[in-house]
């Protein structure tokens, strides 16, 4: 089932993907892509709805006789998701999972997640209180540091802390039905993304290949802002990151420094060599995080 509602309000700024471009205090510091709200939902399983949310983020739903548990609830105007649930049966949210702490994976928490649980990493939590805009009442209430599980309409919830693209990602499995939900890690491009200010290129390793190590090539993943991902693509990613972690690191052993590392050109021959630029970008990261 797929539904698809836009709504003729004015044109509103969300975010895009340059997350906590220049401080980790301001999480909504976003560039900003212009768009009209609206909310497209699948069915992508039996009582499983992704949200996409302002053409922009998806929200997991999986709703049953116990209730609903979200994984994130996106970004503003929260109104239109909030009636979206509505529209596909949604009468209780129980849960709610935050993948990270990056603004349109949480906007969504006071609003939503009035009466319901929120569980996070420590550190997104951490990471919120951090922020004096972010409001108190949308908080994670429950949080952990390597994995908990969560009992919700004959179902098993298994959420991991997997950091790389944030320090404080996590991602969600759901057993019976074989989804899981990533957030923002994966790319489908090589040359359309870079780590990140505040990603670790070898926690992103780490927890991509733990990822594809541990969940059936079969596995339905929701990303946090693409379509068309599958495990296929999750192991393609994690292996480029392992050879660019490869080419780079023998420079930085060298004692070479930054500019140095770039006029090599270590990743001329690796994926991330389409655009120059964002080679560049990944070999800054992997330097400054060396290890």
């Amino acid at each position: 089932m797929e539904r698809s509602v836009v709504f003729n309000s004015p044109v509103f700024s969300i975010s895009l993907l340059l997350i906590l471009f220049c401080s980790r205090n301001n999480l909504f510091l976003l560039a900003q892509k212009r768009q009209e709200p609206g909310i497209q939902t699948t069915q992508v399983a039996e009582n499983f709805y992704n949200i996409y949310v302002h053409n922009f983020v998806n929200m997991l739903v999986f709703n049953g006789p116990d209730g609903a548990l979200l994984v994130d609830t996106g970004c503003e105007p929260v109104d239109l998701i909030e009636a979206e649930l509505r529209e596909i049966g949604v009468e209780k949210i129980r849960f709610i999972i935050n993948t990270h702490s990056h603004g349109d994976h949480v906007e969504g928490n006071t609003q939503l997640g009035r009466d319901a649980v929120i569980v996070s990493s420590h550190r997104c939590r951490e990471v919120l209180l951090e922020d004096d805009d972010f409001p108190e009442s949308g908080l994670p209430d429950v949080t952990f540091s390597d994995s908990l599980s969560i009992h919700l309409n004959d179902e098993i919830i298994d959420v991991y802390s997997t950091p790389g693209h944030s320090d404080d990602d996590v991602v969600v499995y759901f057993n019976k039905a074989n989804i899981l939900c990533i957030g923002d890690f994966g790319f489908i491009e090589p040359y359309s993304t870079w780590p990140g200010y505040d990603a670790n290129v070898y926690d992103m390793e780490k927890s991509l290949t733990w990822m594809a190590k541990r969940f059936s090539d079969e596995a339905l993943i929701i990303r946090g802002h693409t379509d068309d991902y599958s495990m296929a693509d999750l192991k393609s990613n994690a292996e480029m990151v392992t050879e660019a972690i490869m080419f780079v690191s023998p420079l930085i052993q060298q004692g070479l420094d930054l500019d140095e590392i770039q006029e090599r050109n270590p990743l001329k021959n690796s994926a991330f060599s389409i655009v120059r630029e964002k080679s560049e970008k990944w070999i800054w990261n992997i330097l400054r995080d060396k290890r």
